[in-house]
């Protein structure tokens, strides 16, 4: 259920030994080398006049496909008793909807003139987006995948999600290597670390400029670990009853499934909610030029309608049963469904501005297209400033990372190290520089 286009994530050879290599001493745990690699370039072709003459079929069936999305979700987790579960935990500011919005313009039109077109979501994080103590395709990732690739399809752009978490992953250097772990040609990266590393604005912050540093300067999702949770003997009967009661005299606040979701994404204060984000720390300030956008499920209230359906007593069980800092099944789909929401809306809004453009041609499609390319530039076309936070520890250039420790998208440390019972032999680029070994364990964890 999750695509991978490229290299995809590699397993990590039997015979490597534990060890990671630092170069310049930058980063513990990898191989860092001056400079990353310029993405690489898309061949363009002309599309055929049939593309051209169908795009409008394609749109008008991709908006189809939107609608029924939009309403299957809302009617699944009961929208209309329930609708702050959808309305108040995920802040997307006006500026960074507009970033995503636009690069799915971008990848709409370019499925005319590139076949390999896709839009690409890489989630990195802990194990709670990894999935543990749940079959693979029931993580959020997946869930996320599956929700939105038919839209993609019809739109003939290839919907790419990748689940690159780790348990018990540490923040530095993981989360500042994002083509390694994330790949190159991210739209979107999402971070979920705030269990392991969210009580202070330093990893944030080294994570944000690496993404803005990768060369398709991605939109940053940053989403909480946490969310509200409880274990089923805490659904008793007479506490099911008490909260039904509850439940059935309350009168919800909302303007509907036809709302301007955009406005509401922009009114939710999960935003400031994030303390190393919000007033404080002021990084969602510094850094909305990124497409910067934030879930906090804490936010959504759910805990007010524990053990009322949808979010019965089991709503917090894993399938295989485990820690309950692990979603459960119907926690991670809730989770990726209050991201599609907002990105099924996101989706239209790229829809309806490609169907505005009235392209009948080949000339009034390029022009389009590279009228779309050129916004785009304009949306991220912002000076990174100063660091006010990492430190030593922040990137001060693309950085360009060799690892072992998977999921890896790229750049696997066997491409510059050659291993056989031990370290035999080291090939290095030509500006690899001094390379500093570290014993196995050194600057790197194993995932639990």
């Amino acid at each position: 259920p999750v695509r991978q286009r490229g290299a995809g994530a590699r397993p990590v050879p039997a015979g490597v030994a534990g060890g990671l290599l630092r170069l310049s001493a930058t980063l513990a745990g990898l191989v860092l080398l001056a400079g990353a690699a310029n993405a690489a370039s898309r061949t363009l072709v002309d599309p055929p006049d049939a593309w051209i003459s169908g795009l409008g079929s394609r749109l008008e069936r991709a908006s189809e496909l939107l609608h029924r999305r939009h309403n299957e979700i809302l009617d699944e987790w009961d929208y209309e008793t329930f609708p702050e579960v959808f309305e108040k935990p995920l802040a997307i500011p006006p500026s960074s909807w507009e970033i995503v919005v636009a690069k799915l313009r971008v990848e709409i039109l370019l499925a005319g003139a590139d076949p390999s077109a896709a839009f690409v979501v890489s989630f990195t994080g802990s194990s709670v987006t990894s999935g543990h103590d749940n079959v693979f395709h029931h993580a959020y990732p997946s869930v996320f995948n599956d929700t939105l690739r038919d839209i993609f399809d019809s739109l003939g752009v290839t919907f790419v999600t990748r689940n690159q978490a780790l348990g018990n992953n540490p923040c530095v250097p993981y989360d500042l290597c994002l083509p390694t772990h994330a790949g190159q040609d991210a739209d979107v990266v999402s971070w979920e670390q705030s269990m392991n590393c969210g009580r202070g604005a330093s990893p944030v912050e080294a994570f944000l400029r690496s993404a803005y540093y990768m060369p398709s300067q991605p939109a940053v999702f940053m989403t909480m670990s946490g969310q509200p949770s409880w274990k089923p003997d805490k659904c008793t009967e007479k506490d099911v009853e008490d909260r039904k009661a509850k439940v059935a005299n309350r009168k919800p606040k909302t303007t509907g499934r036809t709302q301007d979701w955009k406005q509401t994404a922009a009114d939710s204060g999960s935003l400031m909610s994030v303390h190393f984000l919000g007033p404080r720390a002021k990084l969602a300030e510094i850094y909305e030029f990124l497409g910067l956008h934030v879930l906090n499920l804490f936010d959504s209230k759910i805990s007010d309608y524990m053990c009322v359906p949808p979010f019965d007593k089991d709503f917090s069980m894993p399938d295989f049963g485990g820690v309950r800092h692990h979603p459960g099944v119907k926690q991670h789909r809730l989770r990726a469904h209050v991201q599609s929401v907002y990105y099924i809306q996101m989706i239209q809004q790229a829809v309806d501005e490609v169907k505005a453009l009235g392209i009948s041609n080949l000339e009034s499609f390029q022009a389009a297209l590279e009228d779309a390319r050129n916004k785009l530039r304009q949306l991220q076309k912002v000076k990174l400033p100063k660091p006010q936070y990492c430190g030593k520890i922040c990137p001060e250039a693309p950085p360009t990372c060799y690892t072992k420790h998977a999921p890896i998208v790229e750049r696997h440390l066997e491409e510059i190290v050659r291993v056989s019972t031990g370290w035999k032999s080291m090939l290095f680029p030509a500006d690899a520089g001094k390379v500093e070994m570290l014993a196995p364990g050194q600057g790197c964890t194993r995932g639990h």
